[in-house]
């Protein structure tokens, strides 16, 4: 029931947006969207399960809006609000602590997901690094008591 009322609310999005002009604003810091485990999440927790790079890396339901939000109109409003669809430095700390709290005895997996959040960081070092991403990122990762990691 609360899902569904969720998604009608998405779906008027733009009628409740031209009624309140700070409601996109609010929405985005609430938690409201259900995730693939269950779990009620903010927009700006959550990824895109359409980014393949993302899939690589993220696994699990606590990563993703559940499948009642997955409809193109849905997930163009959930980026509105914050839906992620691409790892900032607070995504990259999410990845390696959801890698390091994988069962030991997945040890075939926990390599798997290991070597490409390698790769992953081989190649967007230098993009996690710079100025863009450090500011983008700091308020989430201080909310989460999360310090520079440059």
């Amino acid at each position: 029931a609360r899902e569904s009322a969720m998604v009608q609310m998405l779906e008027q999005l733009p009628q409740l947006c031209r009624e309140d002009a700070r409601f996109l604003d609010r929405l985005g810091s609430l938690e409201f969207v259900t995730t693939a485990s269950g779990r009620v999440s903010r927009p700006w927790e959550l990824y895109d399960p359409s980014v393949g790079e993302l899939q690589e890396l993220l696994e699990g339901g606590d990563f993703y809006p559940s499948q009642a939000f997955t409809r193109p109109d849905l997930m163009s409003a959930l980026i509105r609000l914050g839906l992620q669809t691409g790892l900032d430095r607070y995504g990259v700390v999410k990845v390696a602590k959801s890698i390091a709290a994988m069962p030991q005895s997945d040890a075939e997996r926990i390599t798997c997901r290991a070597r490409s959040f390698v790769r992953f960081l081989d190649t967007r070092l230098a993009d996690l690094a710079s100025e863009r991403y450090s500011l983008a990122g700091a308020g989430r990762m201080a909310a989460f008591g999360f310090h520079s990691l440059v």
